[in-house]
């Protein structure tokens, strides 16, 4: 990454001829598209790092440190519900919104008591902070592959966003 590149997003899956990750930078090119593409690079460089964890658990080490020596260091954490509420509507897959999954749960000790804890909320915790795999959480809860593990996953969410609106927070 050199001459004003900024990274802002990396493909989740590898391509199948290369099988390397498919990487998304952009040079601004006037003030108003600095603008633009400060939200999506700030959004990558709070993100990226956390994504190391689970989404881009066998990146290459080299293309790690690349990325992580182009992020800036972010500032505010005040967008992790919206990102949260995307996932939730459908909007953007889990692999994107992991790192804002885990970043809200983050902020969310000590409420995770004022929701009843049923298998929705243990869905929640068993994948984004414990990263468990879909395959042993479907069996875990007794649900028919991924994308039943992902309802319970969208419903525990759903379930804290709500309680967390409940209270003003």
């Amino acid at each position: 990454l050199g001459a004003d590149y900024l990274p802002l997003r990396l493909g989740v899956r590898r391509d199948p001829c290369s099988g390397g990750h498919a990487l998304l930078v952009a040079k601004p090119l006037s003030a108003e598209a600095t603008v633009m593409l400060d939200t999506a690079f700030t959004r990558f460089s709070r993100f990226f790092p956390l994504q190391l964890r689970e989404t881009f658990q066998h990146l290459e080490w080299q293309v790690a440190l690349l990325l992580l020596n182009a992020l800036e260091i972010p500032q505010t954490r005040g967008e992790a519900s919206t990102e949260v509420l995307r996932y939730v509507s459908g909007e953007i897959a889990y692999d994107h919104a992991y790192p804002a999954i885990c970043e809200y749960l983050l902020q969310w000790p000590g409420r995770i008591a004022d929701c009843e804890l049923d298998s929705e909320l243990a869905v929640v915790i068993a994948k984004v902070l414990q990263a468990r795999s879909w395959q042993e959480l479907s069996q875990r809860f007794s649900l028919q592959g991924r994308a039943r593990v992902e309802h319970h996953l969208r419903k525990g969410l759903r379930l804290m966003l709500s309680t967390k609106n409940r209270r003003g927070q």
